[in-house]
């Protein structure tokens, strides 16, 4: 038998034991039978007429075939065996659905550990890629005055350095450094 053929069974089972409990509440009742009710009223035996007696004998023997009919159906104790599977059942899912939320939030939590890395990566990529735009001006202006320098002459590393400097590339200040 299999755990899905299981759970449609004792599915099943509890639908009928909820069905049964809804037509004749009073039969799953966990209380004591009150002195009101017409099975545990004593009557002295002058005071209940034949007909009455008679009325009570076919309503015993109504819930004795009722109550056998559950037993021959659903066996001696298959109230209290199928609350138990029952229970164990909702036990056995609030334990995956544990599980479940615990791996939901632990996936939430990469994926948002993921995003702010990708995040910083583009933060980082920009640094870089800013960088590199800067280099490559600073490369130019530098292949330009050479170009220049060869073809006119005339013209110097000053030249040079205002130029960059113009650019927003100025050259690092080497004076105090120099040991």
């Amino acid at each position: 038998m299999t755990d899905d053929s299981l759970r449609a069974g004792l599915a099943r089972l509890a639908e009928a034991v909820r069905t049964a409990a809804a037509a004749r509440p009073e039969d799953f009742a966990l209380a004591p039978p009150t002195p009101e009710d017409t099975m545990t009223t004593r009557h002295s035996a002058d005071t209940i007429t034949d007909d009455a007696l008679e009325a009570l004998y076919d309503e015993r023997d109504r819930y004795r075939y009722e109550a056998q009919e559950w037993r021959s159906t659903y066996g001696e104790h298959a109230l209290r065996d199928t609350l138990a599977r029952l229970r164990r059942a909702e036990t056995e899912r609030d334990t995956y659905r544990a599980a479940w939320h615990s791996a939901r939030d632990r996936a939430q939590k990469a994926r948002t550990e993921l995003a702010t890395m990708t995040h910083v990566a583009n933060i980082n990529g920009e640094g870089h890629r800013h960088a590199y735009q800067a280099y490559q001006a600073a490369l130019r202006i530098v292949s330009a005055w050479c170009t220049e320098a060869n073809e006119n002459g005339g013209i110097d590393a000053g030249d040079l350095a205002w130029r960059l400097e113009d650019a927003g590339h100025p050259l690092p200040d080497t004076e105090g450094s120099e040991a």
